[in-house]
Order: structure tokens, then C-alpha cells, then sequence
């Protein structure tokens, strides 16, 4: 098996599209969205929200596991892709980015977690390390 060309474009960080978790504090609603850039994106909807959002994780996926997620939990839908936390949807998130491909280093020291490494504050979600 030849060896990936690293160069080429398709092999490249933020190449491949990411499914996303945003959480708000205040309000307890998770976004779960899709971008090929997570930080930038995550940038843009801090920006514009009135509430402090904490960036729970991504895993590699596209449009179609993002509607799938969306219609598995379309009866906590807030609004648009915001959703209610639940139990459920913080166990399958946390199973998502567990299970996930990762290119970040810093994890959390109880369950292995890959924490942000764009921001040094970043927290695991489930275990406030």
C-alpha cells in the first residue's frame, strides 16, 4: 500500500469535514453542526452569541451523520440545531469524541478525552479537567 501523499490537499488538517458539539453554560442547549474549520467556526458562533459556549469536541463526520444525529434527537430540538441536554445526548457525544479520529494531544486524565489545543482553559466537559 502506497503511503499518503501529506501535501496533497485531502490529506490536510481541516480537509476533511467535522461534526461539532457546542454547549451553551448558561442555557444547557447543545449545537451540533458540521464544518471543516471547528475552531474558526466555533469563533464565529461565540462571536455572535450572547452566552458563554464551551466547545465539547468533534469527530470526523459530514452532513449526513449530522442529520442523523439530528433526527436520533429530534424530539429535545430547541431550535434550528440547537437541542436540550439530555443524559442520552451527553452519553452519545461523549462515545463520538471517545471513539473519534483526533489530531490534538492534551486529554483528560480521567476518561482520555482530547481536550482543544487552540485554547490552553479548555476543560473536559465531563470531568472539569
Amino acid at each position: 500500500m502506497a503511503k499518503p501523499n501529506w501535501k496533497n490537499r485531502r490529506y490536510r488538517v481541516g480537509s476533511f469535514p467535522q461534526v461539532y458539539f457546542i454547549k451553551g453554560e448558561e442555557t444547557n442547549k447543545i449545537k451540533i453542526g458540521v464544518s471543516k474549520n471547528v475552531t474558526s467556526r466555533f469563533k464565529t458562533i461565540q462571536a455572535s452569541s450572547g452566552e458563554n459556549l464551551l466547545l465539547m469536541g468533534w469527530t470526523r463526520g459530514d452532513t449526513k451523520l449530522e442529520k442523523e444525529i439530528h433526527e436520533r434527537f429530534s424530539n429535545i430540538r430547541s431550535h434550528g440545531e440547537w437541542f436540550q441536554e439530555t443524559k442520552e445526548l451527553k452519553n452519545y457525544i461523549y462515545d463520538l469524541i471517545r471513539n473519534g479520529e483526533r489530531i490534538e494531544k492534551r486529554k483528560c486524565s480521567i476518561c482520555k478525552k482530547i481536550l482543544s489545543q487552540y485554547n490552553e482553559t479548555d476543560r473536559c466537559f465531563f470531568h472539569g479537567e
